[in-house]
């Protein structure tokens, strides 16, 4: 069964106008695989036509009055229903961003989008325990990667857990604990890397207040 959106305490949600258009396009072509919604309305406005018609027919005698008076009114009415009516929901179950990778392929931070749940993320997380799950919701907003990435790692984190962690609170602190440690661990430079860019300007190893140069000018 779907888990709820996930929350962050925050309300922060992503913004990406790449992953935007995306979900824009998904979603109306997901919208036009389903009835839209005012089917029944279109229905009602051509019966009334027909009804309209045959009544003018009778008390007119003239077929043109009889099919063109029902035809604006019905056209007139069709086009208000079709403006006013909402696009159907996406059908159930089904990823949208399949051929891209799955909705687990979107930025880590669309783990808690509603915009994107209904269109694929729901699924992709259908089989995440739920203290994964919301230390996920948690750790999104700084990770780096995606989401499938952001949760096999939160899993792997979980699996190392000990006998203390009893409770779903206990595992979602854990897991978000040490996916942190990790992620700073992983964002730090090691030496060889400053090594290989070679002999640091002044400016770029004080360890507070000006820059030596900048020091030495004033």
């Amino acid at each position: 069964m779907p888990h709820p959106i996930p929350s962050r305490p925050d309300g922060w949600q992503p913004k990406n106008v790449v992953v935007e258009a995306l979900v824009a396009h998904y979603r109306g072509a997901a919208s036009r695989t389903g009835p839209a919604e005012g089917g029944g309305e279109l229905a009602a406005l051509a019966g009334m036509a027909l009804v309209l018609g045959v009544g003018l027919l009778q008390m007119t005698g003239s077929v043109l009055t009889a099919v063109l008076i029902p035809l604006v009114t019905a056209g007139t009415g069709a086009l208000v229903v079709i403006g006013t009516a909402k696009p159907a929901a996406p059908p159930p179950g089904v990823d949208v961003f399949a051929a891209r990778g799955g909705a687990g392929s979107l930025p880590a931070g669309y783990l808690v989008s509603p915009d994107v749940w209904d269109l694929g993320m729901a699924q992709r997380t259908v089989d995440v325990p739920a203290p994964q799950l919301q230390a996920a919701a948690q750790l999104c907003r700084e990770f780096p990667g995606s989401v499938n990435r952001l949760l096999d790692m939160v899993a792997t984190i979980d699996a190392q857990r000990d006998a203390q962690t009893v409770t779903d609170e206990d595992r979602t602190r854990r897991i978000v604990r040490e996916v942190s440690v990790a992620s700073q661990r992983a964002r730090a430079p090691k030496p060889t890397d400053l090594l290989a860019f070679g002999p640091q300007p002044a400016a770029f190893v004080q360890s507070g207040g000006k820059p030596a140069e900048a020091r030495t000018r004033g």
